[in-house]
């Protein structure tokens, strides 16, 4: 084997045995370039700057091609220097960053990508890019993304094209951060593009889009290359001998506004990549409307949540809710005009909006199984991320399927070892991310918060318990036999502090389900309990009173508690539900069908005033799933309180769907037929019964048991 003759990386160089007397390296050496479309241009303008050296390029596909592995090493290993993009994975080979970055002769850059000119410009896809995206390939436009999910129409859309939504989404800001990523990057590596990128600058506009530089600046760099190499070329311009391939694929527009405070003209021109687009139809040019259309028009082929950016300047979530608020804006500021025009001779409003909002296309004509509220959802969970729970018993279905599901479900107050699974989850472990039981109400949830941090003690401490023994008062069932004693009430609840705190301060996402307005609560503190003095322990009297929040306290508490929770997590990312369980039993003077109503009604109207307040915050209709009339009532056992098995796997098909990447299985979560399912609820057993409640812990059900 040829050895490698001098090794230049991160800025080291050691001599060569092809040098001339004035160190440049002699004619007739072998050079492989190894990496994207970028490397190709590179090692053309080598080959030109130098026609006597013999260049070998590798593209990415190449270097993974496992058919011609062999032969593809053997001229690597004959090779006198490389120049390569550095490929970490070990699918690479001998072609990856560890098993050259010790070779001499072998010099690193990165991938080329300055999105400063074009910030809108990004690939559609969680993981890895999905082709032909859009009408010119596979770049998009992330604001038509946004819009899109959004339901905004395409005349909507092409209102957000403006120096306003730029700001909001931080375009303007993305040049000065890319240029300083750029230049470090490199310069970890040995490569110093300072002096080149300022006088790429002094000539305007060099980016045909984020990834796809001009000629001149890959020329540039492979000149870099060579003379950090010490390898003798010429000194002439390489890029009048060769098409610029960056022309000859998708160019993206640098929008007017951003051009201006750049110093550049800008305009709306789309081109098209010539790899799809017939010889005499080249080139393929779209305005704004029409990219913004025929994007639409893909999007529709797309499952819905494939539909994510790979954003550039902030989060996915964060971009589709700062576009959903100005789609909002937009409409409420046109939404008077819109009455003064609309006439028997002017266009319905109506026309044109996605089918989803429309009771007919979305709910009347669609089978059961299949409706989908979810419209979109701004972030997704993945297997990693640390999913805590809490709330009403409902919450319990999502902890128990992210479990099955092998995802990350934050348990930070587990059962001691040795206890069977039967006892730890009789005692509640488990059964939420940490021993709190039912959290009803918000003031609860608000509350704990409180306690846990020292900032509230309840004069309520510990109560008798109802079957003997002491209880908990904010967590009455959590010992099925009580407490031997107040001791070792107060011991389990400093443990159960510290489990609180670490899923404050530690869980990715947070997902709360509201579940009740109605409480009992301490006449003397304001202390919320989840149970009434008198059910599960604890004697009623003068110390206590009934209270129903109405929904401005509701809605304070939710946004209270979140404001807190940012103090001590800033990134955790909020998941609201309502609970679609109806009340077992009301305290006040009227019948239990209206004061559910009510109930369902606050709670709804709060999750949504919390989205609206907070980014991050986001609401997952599984309420509107189950209670919907759409679906008949089938969803609710012979009780018409308890849900069906059938009722969850619908709640958590969609939440799959629409949330997470992972791969449904029949297990647990059911695909159902296209048929209406359920058309008759099948009669089911008292053991049937018994067993489908148990699998879910509820406190509620100890006030009619």
């Amino acid at each position: 084997m040829k050895s490698l003759k001098k090794f230049i990386g991160l800025g080291k160089m050691l001599n060569s045995n092809k040098m001339s007397d004035s160190g440049m390296a002699l004619n007739g050496s072998v050079i492989s370039v190894i990496g994207n479309c970028q490397t190709d241009s590179i090692a053309k303008y080598i080959s030109i700057l130098n026609p006597h050296h013999k260049v070998h390029h590798f593209s990415y596909v190449e270097a993974l091609d496992q058919k011609k592995r062999k032969e593809n090493e053997k001229l690597l290993e004959e090779s006198d220097y490389v120049i390569a993009q550095p490929l970490r994975s070990d699918s690479f080979g001998k072609f990856s960053y560890d098993a050259l970055k010790d070779r001499e002769g072998s010099i690193f850059i990165n991938a080329f990508s300055f999105a400063g000119f074009q910030p809108d410009c990004v690939y559609l896809g969680q993981k890895k890019a999905i082709n032909r995206s859009s009408p010119v390939g596979d770049y998009n436009s992330s604001i038509a993304v946004y819009a899109y999910l959004n339901g905004a129409s395409v005349q909507e859309t092409l209102q957000l094209y403006n120096e306003k939504t730029y700001r909001k989404l931080g375009f303007f800001d993305v040049w000065e951060a890319n240029k300083t990523s750029l230049i470090a990057r490199n310069k970890a590596l040995g490569i110093d593009l300072t002096d080149l990128f300022d006088t790429w600058i002094k000539g305007g506009l060099f980016m045909h889009t984020v990834n796809h530089p001009y000629a001149h600046v890959l020329s540039d760099i492979a000149r870099l290359i060579l003379d950090k190499a010490n390898i003798e070329h010429k000194d002439f311009n390489p890029t009048k001998f060769l098409t610029d391939n960056g022309a000859n694929d998708i160019v993206w527009p640098v929008y007017p506004e951003i051009g201006e405070a750049l110093g550049l003209e800008g305009e709306m021109v789309f081109k098209a990549s010539d790899r799809w687009t017939p010889a005499n139809e080249r080139p393929k040019l779209f305005d704004l409307e029409e990219f913004v259309q025929k994007s639409f028009d893909i999007y529709n082929t797309i499952p819905r949540e494939k539909i994510v950016c790979r954003s550039i300047a902030m989060s996915h979530d964060e971009s589709v809710e700062i576009i959903g608020n100005i789609v909002s804006d937009y409409r409420r500021a046109n939404a008077s005009t819109n009455k003064r025009q609309v006439s028997s001779r002017t266009k319905n409003p109506y026309a044109g909006l996605p089918a989803h909002q429309f009771w007919r296309k979305s709910i009347s004509r669609v089978s059961i199984a299949d409706v989908d509220p979810v419209v979109s959802m701004p972030f997704t969970i993945s297997t990693t991320d640390r999913v805590a729970t809490a709330g009403s018993c409902f919450a319990q279905h999502i902890a128990s399927r992210l479990q099955q599901q092998d995802f990350n479900y934050f348990v930070t107050e587990t059962a001691p070892e040795g206890m069977s699974e039967e006892q730890a989850r009789k005692r509640n472990y488990g059964v939420f991310s940490a021993r709190y039981g039912n959290l009803y109400t918000t003031r609860q949830l608000l509350q704990l918060f409180d306690r846990v941090y020292g900032n509230f003690t309840p004069i309520d401490s510990v109560w008798d318990g109802a079957k003997g023994g002491f209880v908990d008062p904010f967590r009455p069932q959590i010992e099925p036999d009580g407490f031997a004693s107040p001791d070792d009430v107060l011991k389990a609840r400093e443990e159960h502090f510290s489990a609180v705190r670490k899923i404050f301060e530690e869980c990715e996402i947070f997902v709360f389900t509201l579940g009740l307005t109605e409480a009992w609560r301490s006449s003397r503190d304001g202390a919320v309990f989840p149970l009434a003095p008198g059910v599960a322990g604890g004697h009623p009297g003068d110390d206590y009173e009934f209270v129903n929040f109405s929904a401005d306290e509701v809605t304070a508490d939710l946004k209270q508690f979140i404001e807190k929770l940012r103090t001590v997590n800033p990134t955790c990312r909020v998941l609201l539900t309502v609970s679609p369980v109806p009340l077992i039993a009301t305290y006040e003077p009227r019948h239990v069908l209206v004061s559910t109503t009510y109930s369902k009604s606050v709670l709804r109207v709060a999750a949504e005033e919390a989205c609206n307040s907070f980014d991050r915050v986001h609401y997952f209709p599984s309420y509107e799933i189950i209670v919907g009339n759409y679906n008949k009532g089938i969803y609710y056992d012979d009780d018409m309180r308890s849900i069906r098995k059938e009722g969850v796997d619908h709640v958590m098909r969609l939440f799959f769907k629409h949330l997470t990447d992972a791969e449904q299985t029949s297990q647990s979560v059911p695909q159902p037929e296209k048929t209406e399912p359920l058309a008759e609820k099948p009669s089911t057993s008292m053991e049937d019964r018994i067993s489908a409640l148990d699998a879910v812990v509820c406190d509620e059900e100890a006030i009619d048991s």
